[in-house]
């Protein structure tokens, strides 16, 4: 998930979404690249992989009640990191 333009995270974080309303997924880290109806709240917990200078996050959202993932970007400034992910041993 990461390159030169998006360096890697390592370790992963865990981040949880601030700010107010909807955070909209995107498909690659451009503002014209949007994932229609995929989006994540205030209070959500993502795992972000990569970050681009420009202000985005490569992350996944995994749903606490069905278990489904979503991988995509959004932007950097609505999250706050509130720990890492530890690799498996």
């Amino acid at each position: 998930m990461g390159s030169n333009e998006a360096p890697v995270v390592s370790p992963p974080t865990l981040n949880v979404v601030t700010g107010a309303g909807r955070l909209q997924f995107y498909a690659a880290p451009k503002p014209d690249c949007p994932m229609k109806g995929i989006f994540v709240v205030p209070r959500d917990e993502l795992i972000v992989y990569a970050r681009t200078d420009d202000g985005w996050s490569s992350v996944m959202y995994m749903n606490p009640r069905t278990t489904d993932s979503v991988s995509g970007w959004v932007r950097s400034e609505r999250l706050k990191q509130t720990g890492t992910v530890a690799p498996k041993q």
